[in-house]
């Protein structure tokens, strides 16, 4: 029941793009006979809608790894910490703050390199559908 609910939007919305990609992008190329275009549209949307999958999904890792953060303890304990600095030692609440960095630099780590790639790629996607809107 939960996977559906996820799933049944971004459904709809990956729908509702491609319904769009065809009303907006295909269908003048086509009418005008202009297969290359098509086919570098086609190729440029692709690599930009694969783009954004891989963002979108290293991004839920990184939120889902934050926000998992606050199940520790100590975590915990370090936020509260800076949250009062001026109860405590600024040696105390500097470590704490190095410390939940280097908790979320932990947590990022694995995800950043692939969004930077997927800003790349999409990149390169809005390129290629940047060339095949000059055909037209």
């Amino acid at each position: 029941m939960r996977r559906s609910l996820i799933l049944l939007p971004l459904g709809g919305l990956l729908c509702s793009m491609l319904w769009s990609f065809w009303r907006d992008s295909l269908r003048a190329f086509l009418t005008h006979g202009d297969y290359t275009g098509t086919l570098v549209e086609t190729a440029g949307f692709s690599i930009a809608l694969g783009a954004t999958g891989i963002m979108a999904y290293r991004g839920f890792l990184f939120v889902r790894g934050a926000i998992g953060l606050f199940g520790s303890v100590d975590f915990r304990r370090r936020v509260h910490v800076v949250q009062h600095r001026e109860q405590y030692a600024p040696s105390l609440v500097s470590r704490a703050r190095r410390e939940n960095l280097l908790d979320l630099w932990r947590v990022a780590r694995r995800p950043l390199p692939w969004i930077v790639l997927g800003f790349a790629v999409l990149a390169v996607g809005g390129s290629l559908i940047r060339q095949a809107e000059g055909h037209l």
